[in-house]
Order: C-alpha cells, then sequence, then structure tokens
C-alpha cells in the first residue's frame, strides 16, 4: 500500500516500460567484444525480463505488453547473435569490462532466484478447492494471487507486514485479488486514476462462486480514493459462504450494494454485491480467499487454495468470461 499515487506511478513506468525499452535497444544494437561476452549479456536481459513478466503489475498499464517485451527480447537475442557468431568465444577483458560482467552475473542470479520463488507461487502443499469465477461479462485479471509461502512478490498476503502483525496473515496466505481489464489491457483509463469511476471493474456484479450458506455479512463501510493513503485495515465490506467443510470471503464490496445477509442461502452465480473500494485497497477490486471452517474465528483459520473454473489464479493470470 502506497502513501501517494507518486511513488507507485514512478515505479510502474520505470520498470515496465523505461526500463524493459532501454535495455533491449541496448541489447539490440549493442556490440559485444566476444560470445562469451554475449552470452551474459543475455543470461542477464532475459532474467530480467522474465522476472518483470512474472511480478510486474501490468494491469495498470496493459497486461498484453509483457508478451511484447518478450517477443522484443527474443527479437534482440537473434540479432545481436548474428553479430558475433563469428567472434572467437572470448576474449581478454579489462578490469571495467570485468566489472561488468560481474554487474551482469550478481543480478542474473537475483532475478533467477525470483523466477524460482515465482514458480514456486504455482504449486500448493493441499489439494485446491474448486470455485465458479465470481464475475462474468469480460476480461479480468489476477493483480495477486498464488502461493504465498513461496514469494510476496507473487502474493503478499501471508507476509505482508500489516497482516503477519495483526496475525490474520494464515487464512489469506491463498487469497486473490481480481480486477476487469478494457479493450487495451488495462485495468483502468488512464494510469493509476485517483477517480473510483474510471476503474473497469467498479460497481460490477460479484457472483457467489459455490452454493452455500451465509454467514456473516459487513456493510456500511465507506469507498476509499485511489491512492490516498487512507487503508483502514480491513477487507472492507465483505460476505462469508460456508459450504461443507470450507467458507470462502469476498471483500471491498460497495457500500449498501450486497444483496444477501447471514442465515441466506446462495447458488453459485447468484448475485451477492457489487465491487467498490471499501476497506485497505489502493483501488476497486474484489479480493477472494477461502479457508477452514472448524468454528473458529475467520481470521486465524487455515487457508485454502482456489482453482476458479479449474484454473489456477496465479499473479498474471487473465479470465475470459463470458
Amino acid at each position: 500500500m502506497f502513501k501517494n499515487r507518486a511513488v507507485p506511478l514512478f515505479l510502474l513506468i520505470s520498470v515496465h516500460l523505461v526500463l524493459p525499452l532501454g535495455l533491449i535497444l541496448w541489447f539490440w544494437l549493442g556490440q559485444s567484444p566476444s560470445q562469451f561476452r554475449w552470452l551474459v549479456t543475455t543470461v542477464f536481459m532475459a532474467t530480467f525480463v522474465l522476472t518483470i513478466y512474472f511480478i510486474g503489475f501490468w494491469h495498470y498499464i496493459s497486461v498484453y505488453l509483457r508478451y511484447l517485451w518478450v517477443v522484443l527480447l527474443i527479437v534482440a537475442g537473434i540479432v545481436s547473435y548474428m553479430g558475433v557468431r563469428e567472434l572467437p568465444f572470448f576474449v581478454q577483458l579489462n578490469p571495467l569490462e570485468w566489472v561488468r560482467v560481474g554487474f551482469d552475473i550478481a543480478f542474473s542470479l537475483a532475478f533467477i532466484y525470483l523466477i524460482i520463488t515465482a514458480i514456486g507461487a504455482y504449486f500448493y502443499p493441499v489439494k485446491p478447492i474448486k470455485l465458479a469465477f465470481p464475475f462474468r461479462n469480460g476480461v479480468y485479471s489476477v493483480n495477486w494471487g498464488g502461493n504465498g509461502a513461496s514469494s510476496r512478490l507473487m502474493n503478499y498476503h501471508y507476509t505482508g507486514s500489516m497482516h503477519t502483525r495483526a496475525g490474520v496473515n494464515r487464512p489469506m496466505i491463498y487469497a486473490v485479488d481480481i480486477e476487469k481489464l478494457n479493450i487495451l489491457g488495462s485495468s483502468a483509463r488512464g494510469i493509476l486514476p485517483t477517480k473510483l469511476e474510471k476503474y473497469v471493474i467498479y460497481h460490477q456484479d460479484i457472483l457467489a462462486p459455490c452454493d452455500g450458506s451465509v454467514v456473516e455479512v459487513v456493510d456500511g463501510l465507506p469507498n476509499e480514493t485511489p491512492f490516498s493513503g487512507h487503508y483502514p485495515y480491513n477487507v472492507g465490506n465483505h460476505v462469508v459462504i460456508l459450504k461443507g467443510s470450507y467458507q470462502v470471503l469476498l471483500g471491498h464490496m460497495q457500500s449498501g450494494s450486497i444483496k444477501v445477509k447471514a442465515g441466506d442461502t446462495v447458488k453459485m452465480g447468484d448475485v451477492i454485491g457489487q465491487v467498490g473500494n471499501s476497506g485497505m485497497t489502493d483501488a476497486p477490486h474484489t479480493h477472494v480467499h477461502a479457508m477452514q471452517a472448524t468454528g473458529k474465528n475467520i481470521w486465524v483459520e487455515e487457508g485454502i487454495p482456489i482453482y476458479f473454473n479449474g484454473r489456477n489464479p496465479v499473479k498474471g493470470t487473465l479470465f475470459f468470461e463470458k
């Protein structure tokens, strides 16, 4: 969570646009003195692009941009290799060139670690439960999701300092945050707008992801201004649905939009409320997590991984819904 819009805006533009474009152009047009130097640079470039591919916040700019950088990297690699294929594998390097090689190797190793942990977020120690996706009509992106014990950069809910300090991270270890995308692959009109109405998912109907009974409803909390720095610590207006041995929480709803009350029975696909921006949230989205139902407080239950429509909702996953 950010105290103002300037910091995430700077990071978004730098990490998702300026750095990839600059580095790929440098790789494309540069001339390596040997195949060894080209290989080191290639590993650095590949690990950097794969790292931001996995952990980037592409939905704020365009989720399709990350595929473009991968394609351009491949093209740049082919073009640059054509320029070094006749060169010797290794030539003597001066001290400055060895510093550059060391820099590239050190960062490549760091990126490889991040990639391995990001891939680990796709795997779970227990069998996921199967839920229906809680939205229809559009393209949706998972902006946080997967095994939070493996990678904080894929899913911060489990290791985030606010959650761990409050002791509520256990049920959120596999939590999922969902946003809707426009035709350009962005979650809003503009980059990080502060007006709620500019977010595509705002006011979208939220559907019950399973049959069950409603065991908890919180309503009446106001929307927060996006990136205002005002983050009441909770999931805002929310509904908890009990089904057998597990229960599902859907949060950050619009005040006054919730159509169910505790004790109601719901069917999969029923409209239960609308997307808002209540609680601890930067921008409109829906938070979903599943947990055991042992009769304890919902914030100390063990989290359960989720599959939506048979698919694993890890960060960056797209859902195309009719």
